[in-house]
């Protein structure tokens, strides 16, 4: 990255926003409408801090070029908002209980195959192997639940599997016990998925626009 003068602030220019917010959307089709123009300015703000840009516009440049392939992860990274919880949305949850109490009720045998496509930091894929397990409890049943999403940030995340109290708060205490492990010492407040429930769930970066190609 060039080295320039580090400013405190910068001007996010009409023209800059513009060529931001239409190839973030022709990306990967998140919206960046007027109204989240000071979130672009703070987020890609800290970017330029960082790499010692100019401008909005010197750094736009720089990620449309080879050498800065690196640097657009981290500005879609930057750009993504995740917002999850676990049971978010329970009803749906519920129905999929439902769904999946039915099909083992006539079928000795499932295989499942499920995809959490915008995963971020985990909890909707983790709820999903939740759900299935204790709908399916006491069979042998093949279940694998991809869960995918562009930022790389959300998905280290997701992978670790650990959460602070305040992430977990959600969870029927019964399934809390039975499915995470409660953090002690320098982890205390915090809790692991356990590893049979992490096992269900693969994790992979992936733009929804681009052509499925899952094995």
């Amino acid at each position: 990255m060039k080295q320039a003068q580090i400013t405190d602030s910068y001007e996010l220019r009409d023209i800059d926003f513009e060529r931001i917010s239409r190839f973030v959307y022709d990306f990967c089709g998140i919206n960046l409408h007027e109204g989240k123009r000071e979130l672009v300015k703070a987020r890609l703000g800290k970017r330029l801090r960082q790499g010692n840009f100019r401008s909005f516009s010197e750094y736009f440049k720089y990620v449309m070029t080879e050498e800065g392939m690196d640097e657009l992860v981290a500005m879609i990274d930057s750009l993504s908002t995740n917002l999850t919880s676990f049971f978010r949305e329970a009803d749906h949850f519920d129905r999929l209980s439902e769904i999946v109490k039915e099909m083992a009720a006539s079928q000795k045998h499932l295989r499942l195959r499920l995809w959490s496509a915008g995963c971020s930091t985990g909890e909707e894929p983790y709820t999903m192997a939740i759900v299935l397990s204790e709908a399916l409890a006491g069979r042998n049943d093949s279940v694998s639940i991809l869960a995918t999403d562009i930022s790389t940030r959300v998905l280290r995340t997701a992978k670790a599997g650990i959460y602070d109290e305040s992430k977990v708060r959600n969870i029927p205490q019964h399934l809390l016990r039975k499915y995470f492990l409660k953090g002690t010492g320098s982890r205390e407040g915090q809790y692991r998925v356990k590893k049979e429930t992490a096992e269900m769930v693969r994790f992979m970066r992936f733009n929804l626009k681009d052509e499925p190609r899952f094995h």
